[in-house]
């Protein structure tokens, strides 16, 4: 059984591929009439150097026959200017076979201009704004520091130099990220609309309350970020001065 098995299945027949052509590409208008005009454009040329042939053809048979009487005449003459004219007659024919080629042949048109994709993932470069950025900041630090309690003052105070201090130390960034996305945006928008938000309002404990503890989340997210870069660059200088010991110092023990 299982050797009949193995031969239905060597002998089954396979499915044939489906090798039926797909549906037509759309058509685009435009091109369809730019192809009438050039067919219709070849069509005249061909019709208009038809003429030209045949009424060319007919002054060469003409002139070719009284050149010939002259020349059988006797006429020196004659002679020559019947070479002038089988060679014009030549050139003429020439000059028609390819005229005739170039206008059967077909013209291409030219292709239609593809959309290039944009780049996916592509950074995003991080503009030169720090100074414009450092400016908010310190318009908002004076239009709302005066009215405010000595507490909320203090917390107001710290969060905008942690700000500050986050704008700067991610100023120097090839490209844009999340830290100096959140620092550009707590400079330009969190903060002065808090502040602005907390102006509108009577003041009362429970909302300085609430724009302590906003301003606490933004504090907290900036010193993040300063307390991050500042282990970076501390981590940059432990491993250059690990490379300058292994340079200099190994040199000196060799």
């Amino acid at each position: 059984m299982d050797g009949m098995d193995r031969d239905d299945q060597r002998w089954a027949v396979t499915p044939r591929p489906d090798t039926r052509p797909g549906p037509l590409a759309p058509v685009n208008p435009q091109q369809l009439m730019q192809r009438g005009a050039n067919l219709t454009r070849r069509a005249v040329g061909l019709g208009v150097l038809a003429l030209l042939s045949i009424l060319g053809a007919g002054v060469l048979i003409v002139a070719l026959v009284f050149l010939g009487l002259g020349l059988a005449n006797g006429s020196t003459i004659a002679g020559i200017l019947m070479a002038v004219v089988l060679l014009l007659g030549v050139l003429g024919t020439v000059w028609t076979v390819r005229r005739a080629g170039t206008l059967i042949k077909p013209e291409e048109l030219p292709a239609a201009p593809t959309a290039v994709p944009a780049a996916q993932g592509t950074p995003l470069a991080l503009p030169a704004d720090t100074g414009a950025v450092e400016a908010t900041l310190l318009q908002t630090l004076r239009t709302h520091e005066r009215p405010l309690s000595a507490p909320a003052r203090a917390a107001f105070h710290a969060t905008v130099i942690a700000t500050r201090d986050a704008v700067r130390v991610t100023a120097g960034d090839a490209e844009m990220n999340r830290d100096a996305f959140d620092a550009r945006q707590a400079a330009r928008e969190d903060l002065p609309e808090l502040m602005s938000a907390y102006r509108a309002v009577r003041k009362s404990e429970q909302t300085e309350a609430q724009l302590l503890e906003q301003l606490q989340l933004i504090h907290a997210r900036m010193s993040r970020i300063n307390a991050e870069r500042a282990a970076v660059r501390q981590d940059k200088l432990a491993a250059h001065g690990h490379y300058l010991r292994e340079k200099y110092q190994g040199e000196t023990d060799e």
